[in-house]
């Protein structure tokens, strides 16, 4: 609790830092204040124009970091949403000078994951908390969920990795001295060009981005499958309380978009929406490029689920005399995938 409190302050101190702006401004976190007691960056957004409404923690896909959401973030901030969105550990900052403590690990940037999400329904315990999770960053949210129902008031999960496509076996094996080195760097920058998206600019602009991470080992790589892996598995165990939106492109290169059927049908949530965008890739969040019909499908599904979620606790006040969103820290530890380092 003392380590979340210190996360609190943090929040706090980045709030005080908006106070003079009337407009939503990105706030990077680079110390061991950004999340609890632990080096990983984290990108804030807030418009303190507006009343605070509900917070979203963003978590990006492979190769990814952070700052990619910063157009959909700036958009909900402007709808009173607190934006908060971490590096997954050996992306974004994490290669530059936070790096110090090993390279990717999906554990502890799972465990990040969940101490965010803890921390920030302790700064913020009345407003409503929503998980954003893009290709891979659709498993930390769904599994976060999972082993935190009582923090959690909703997911969007965009291009979930639940399925890859025939490519991944020829990218591992395009060399035979990657067979051989599992240290050996992949250079993903043809398949980021190849696969990523259907819009030219959001490969360029994702190519031109020095945070996205262009090389991985033979090895990072087959951690990477290894952690979307229980994904599928996962929806089943989505508490039935927790509304669900799926949003998917049919023209996904990178994944197998019609796994999304297999999702929904697994899902135990009574409140399920998917929305499918014809001729669209896999990146509809991460980029600047935003389409204005995925970003009213997000938002408005956002607004529609908080002005609920407001609905419900004001009955619960009304009615119990009681404060709506506090929780219990008694948890079970999380069943890590991987947790090699």
């Amino acid at each position: 609790m003392r380590a979340i409190s210190k996360f609190a302050v943090a929040l706090a101190t980045c709030a005080a830092l908006l106070a003079p702006q009337a407009k939503a401004e990105v706030v990077r976190h680079e110390s061991a204040e950004a999340l609890i007691n632990r080096k990983t960056p984290v990108y804030v957004w807030q418009d303190n124009a507006k009343k605070p409404r509900a917070v979203a923690i963003a978590i990006h896909g492979l190769v990814m970091h952070g700052g990619v959401y910063d157009a959909l973030a700036k958009k909900l901030a402007a709808d009173g949403i607190i934006v908060i969105a971490p590096d997954l550990r050996g992306f974004g900052r994490w290669q530059g000078s936070h790096n110090k403590q090993g390279g990717l690990n999906y554990g502890k940037s799972y465990r990040d994951v969940g101490e965010l999400v803890k921390a920030a329904k302790e700064r913020y315990p009345n407003l409503p908390l929503y998980c954003i999770g893009e290709s891979l960053g659709a498993g930390f949210a769904m599994h976060v969920a999972i082993d935190h129902p009582d923090l959690v008031d909703g997911l969007i999960l965009s291009s979930p990795a639940l399925k890859h496509r025939s490519f991944v076996g020829p990218m591992l094996s395009e060399a035979p001295a990657f067979l051989i080195d599992m240290r050996k760097k992949v250079d993903l920058a043809p398949y980021i060009k190849k696969f990523a998206s259907d819009d030219p600019r959001i490969i360029a602009e994702s190519l031109a981005d020095p945070l996205v991470t262009k090389r991985l080992t033979t090895w990072e790589l087959v951690r990477s499958i290894n952690c979307m892996r229980p994904n599928l598995h996962y929806a089943k165990r989505i508490p039935a309380n927790i509304p669900l939106l799926v949003i998917q492109g049919n023209k996904d290169r990178m994944l197998k978009s019609n796994a999304v059927v297999q999702l929904l049908a697994r899902a135990k949530s009574k409140d399920q929406t998917v929305r499918w965008f014809n001729d669209r890739g896999h990146l509809l969040l991460e980029t600047a490029y935003l389409r204005p019909e995925t970003v009213d499908t997000v938002s408005g599904w956002l607004q529609e689920h908080i002005d609920d979620a407001q609905l419900t606790t004001q009955v619960s006040i009304g009615s119990a005399g009681i404060l709506a969103g506090t929780y219990s820290d008694q948890r079970s530890a999380p069943d890590i995938i991987d947790s090699t380092n």
